[in-house]
């Protein structure tokens, strides 16, 4: 079952789309303005180095709400390079690459220098190639030199190097260099701005309808289509919607190993008559993985109670079953929002199941409406505390008693079993 969840959960993440930062220490400039200086001694004729630099510098510098501005240093040579600046300067390296870029950073991930190299040794050489590819790979070079790592988006210059900036490449500069407005004098001081995609942008739809699916889970999980249980197949067309549509954007995969402590309530009842309460305390663990995307967190939550034993009473407060204990396992999907350090979670039940082990002995329900609500916040950076609710009304049940074995069927008696408790998460993201 867990195996289930973590496949999942990885079909998920690794299909996002997204820029990539040169480290995951994310290193960037500290200052607002960084020079660029070049030498183009080993430059070609047919690259003028000094010309194609103030090209691919305004490609940077037209994104929109960003606080880091590039500037056209001096010529320089290579060996003289100065410290907190950006060098570019023409080489003889592999002809399988037409540049390469980077950067060092100090221990708080402050960016000290960098650097972006263009190839000369290219098969096909420089004098074919329009200006416009010749400023797209420097200005794409000039991007590891300012953080950015590689990204499949389509068109954008830290991909394919084309010669224009796409909307992954603005989501990637306004995510690691966002503009102060307090600062630098914006709209009543408003403070920093992230990137993010606006109402404008068509994957937004598609996002929506990713958020439906997973919303209708809880519902769509106590019918079958042929042999495959709809529940996890919507969930499954959640992931691979997602996986299409965040091609923009700053995705954080979460991992959170859950602990908790629950109390757990339900009537028993006899042809829709209540005869009696069960309760029971104990400890429960699991696994959550989510997608951040801002504000918004999907994913994946795996969750078991630990064998505890029950408390039974009848109305007339007479112990019954005594000797019982149960356990339980949950696989449900997470739809979350963020604000600050507070989260609040609504977990819909893909695959639900509790199991008691009576003296004569078990006894397992299945399926049903199960779902649940988590509220947390954020104490530490790895240390989350919360309360959850959770609700569930069985469907099914499966007797297998020493003397006697009854398969799984419909269960006619339903009762609506309810927990509650604290729960510590450890929220890591990957």
């Amino acid at each position: 079952m867990i195996f289930e969840f973590l496949l999942a959960f990885l079909v998920f993440v690794n299909g996002a789309n997204a820029f990539t930062l040169y480290d995951p220490a994310e290193p960037r400039w500290k200052p607002r303005s960084v020079e660029v200086d070049y030498d183009p001694s080993a430059c070609s004729v047919d690259y003028d180095l000094a010309a194609i630099l103030p090209e691919a510098l305004a490609l940077w510098n037209s994104v929109e709400w960003t606080s880091l501005k590039l500037k056209v240093g001096t010529s320089i040579s290579a060996l003289n390079m100065r410290e907190g600046t950006i060098l570019t300067f023409c080489n003889t390296d592999s002809p399988t690459v037409a540049g390469r870029g980077g950067v060092n950073f100090d221990s708080s991930a402050a960016i000290t220098s960098g650097t972006a190299s263009i190839n000369m040794s290219i098969p096909t050489g420089w004098a074919i190639a329009p200006t416009e590819y010749k400023v797209a790979v420097l200005a794409h070079e000039i991007g590891h030199a300012i953080g950015f790592g590689h990204t499949d988006a389509a068109n954008a210059l830290m991909s394919t190097a084309r010669g224009q900036v796409s909307d992954d490449d603005r989501a990637a500069m306004q995510y690691l260099y966002p503009r102060n407005e307090v600062e630098e004098g914006g709209y009543f001081g408003c403070g920093r701005v992230r990137g993010v995609r606006g109402n404008s942008d068509p994957r937004v739809s598609l996002d929506l309808l990713m958020l439906v699916l997973f919303g209708l889970v809880g519902w769509f999980s106590r019918r079958k289509f042929f042999f495959l249980n709809t529940g996890s197949l919507a969930v499954f067309v959640g992931l691979f919607v997602s996986s299409n549509t965040y091609a923009a954007g700053k995705i954080k995969p979460t991992l959170e190993p859950l602990f908790s402590y629950r109390y757990h309530l339900e009537d028993i009842t006899y042809f829709d008559e209540t005869i009696g309460q069960i309760e029971a305390k104990g400890f429960s663990y699991g696994l959550r993985g989510t997608a951040r995307y801002d504000w918004i967190s999907v994913g994946l939550q795996y969750e078991t109670f630990l064998k505890t034993e029950l408390q039974a009473t009848s109305k007339s407060q007479t112990q019954i079953m005594p000797g019982t204990k149960m356990s339980s396992e949950v696989i449900a999907a997470v739809l979350g929002v963020r604000a600050r350090r507070f989260g609040l979670y609504y977990l819909p039940g893909l695959k639900v199941s509790m199991i008691r082990d009576t003296p004569m002995g078990e006894v397992k329900y299945r399926r049903g409406n199960w779902f649940g609500v988590i509220l947390n916040y954020e104490v530490l950076k790895h240390l989350s505390v919360g309360i959850y609710y959770y609700r569930w009304a069985p469907e099914e049940i499966q007797l297998s008693y020493s003397n006697y074995y009854q398969p799984t069927f419909d269960l006619y008696n339903k009762f609506v079993a309810v927990d509650v408790g604290l729960t510590i998460s450890a929220p890591f993201e990957l």
